[in-house]
């Protein structure tokens, strides 16, 4: 009884060690992923400041 018992509790921490790493590696990716995002839109945001200057230099012109 007490073989099995020592395999049940082995298997669990095991299986623990498991979830938390796949956790962290999911955790990492969505980051990554939230990262590239917030790039994104901080370069679609430039683009949309120079659009609007653009604009306002061509306004003043005439």
């Amino acid at each position: 009884m007490d073989i099995v018992a020592m395999i049940l509790l082995v298997s669990i921490i095991i299986l623990l060690y498991i979830y938390v790493i796949s956790s962290m590696f999911f955790d990492k990716r969505k980051i990554k992923k939230d990262k590239l995002q917030n790039e994104k839109l901080e370069l679609e945001n430039e683009k949309l400041k120079l659009e609007i200057k653009d604009l306002k230099n061509k306004e003043s012109d005439n």
